[in-house]
């Protein structure tokens, strides 16, 4: 029987769905299944893991998805100390016993909130589409830089701006690194990222100690990261740290008082 058939058939079906969670470079997968699972060579290991109906509506608020899980589950613990630094992607595979060859994906999104509750969290989910009712960023006449560091807009390369530390201590969100060539406020406005991809943005840098914007969950003395230059988006941070004026996207030179009237304009 196909996948169809199995699914519409009354007594012919049993489903087994598959959960493939990602973070950067980091991939989670687990089944509702009785046993662990292989689907394009990777393992889906056996786990607690119950989810509500799919339901497909034009009201974008109800169509968000939500899966209960163990709260020791690695997925839920990515919230612990904070919203994790990147997107947390979830594709949902569909497939029954007997036709595993023939599975089809019935959901995909991200993770947009977690709740914990007694052992359990319950992980929201918003489908791809979610995005496309939102707002989305215009450009704004405004004194500083409207573009984020090292995207297209901004065209710096930033692995030209980045250099290679070993962690020294770690005491909360400040993370000591054990040399820095850089003066302090060199990496105020950039970010650290581990090996595993995750990220945190740099709050305040003092010497050899960067403070974090939030905890970075495993984090250790020892551990070899990446630091990037950071940027306070002003014309003379553009110009005279990273030479690159000519793609600054704010507009320094305006007026504080409104040549049409009496009022200023900032």
């Amino acid at each position: 029987m196909t996948y169809a058939a199995r699914e519409s058939s009354i007594y012919g079906g049993q489903p087994v769905e598959l959960y493939r969670f990602s973070a950067g470079l980091q991939v989670w997968t687990f089944t509702s299944a009785e046993h662990d699972r292989t689907y394009l060579s990777e393992v889906y290991r056996a786990a607690q893991v119950e989810r509500d109906g799919v339901e497909l509506s034009d009201e974008l608020a109800r169509s968000q998805l939500r899966i209960t899980i163990p709260r020791d589950n690695p997925v839920p613990l990515l919230w612990r100390a904070g919203p994790p630094d990147g997107l947390v992607g979830l594709t949902i595979f569909r497939f029954h016993v007997g036709e595993a060859g023939d599975v089809a994906t019935i959901w995909k999104g991200r993770i947009a909130a977690v709740e914990w509750a007694g052992s359990e969290a319950t992980l929201t989910g918003e489908p791809v589409y979610a995005s496309l009712a939102r707002p989305m960023l215009r450009q704004r006449y405004q004194r500083l830089c409207r573009h984020a560091l090292y995207d297209g807009g901004c065209t710096l390369d930033r692995e030209a701006w980045m250099d290679i530390a070993t962690v020294s201590a770690v005491a909360g969100e400040v993370v000591s690194l054990a040399t820095s060539t850089r003066p302090s406020g060199w990496f105020t406005g950039g970010y650290l990222q581990r090996a595993n991809g995750q990220r945190r943005m740099i709050r305040a840098h003092s010497g050899v100690a960067l403070t974090l914007l939030s905890v970075a969950p495993g984090i250790q003395p020892g551990e070899a990261v990446q630091v990037y230059a950071g940027c306070d988006h002003t014309h003379a941070t553009c110009q005279d740290k990273f030479a690159n004026a000519p793609n600054f996207g704010g507009f320094p030179f305006i007026p504080t008082k409104n040549p049409f009237g009496a009022g200023g304009i900032l």
